[in-house]
């Protein structure tokens, strides 16, 4: 998997699916975001009631994704190449029509 990662830096692109997993990712902050409530919930209790039964992971990747840096723009980032791709995509699709 460091390799996969190294050689996507190396060549300045993005995996396919990082878009659908940073989505995935910050749905699991806004939920988070939702039921929190500062010195009445835990990260533990949010994850067993609402999170695990949606989402299921361990708890050791839902701290992961919540302490990730930069998760917003990451996604913006993701987003931007995604579009950027589908727009090619379509562009060829029509110039071989």
């Amino acid at each position: 998997m460091k390799l996969y990662s190294y050689l996507c830096k190396k060549i300045k692109a993005m995996p396919y699916n990082n878009f659908h997993k940073l989505a995935y990712y910050k749905k699991v902050v806004e939920l988070t975001e939702q039921h929190f409530e500062p010195g009445v919930s835990t990260y533990s209790g949010i994850w067993k009631k609402y999170i695990n039964p949606i989402y299921p992971m361990s708890y050791p990747q839902y701290i992961r994704i919540l302490g990730m840096p930069n998760l917003n723009a990451q996604y913006e980032q993701a987003k931007k190449y995604q579009e950027e791709r589908e727009l090619k995509r379509k562009q060829k699709k029509e110039a071989t029509l």
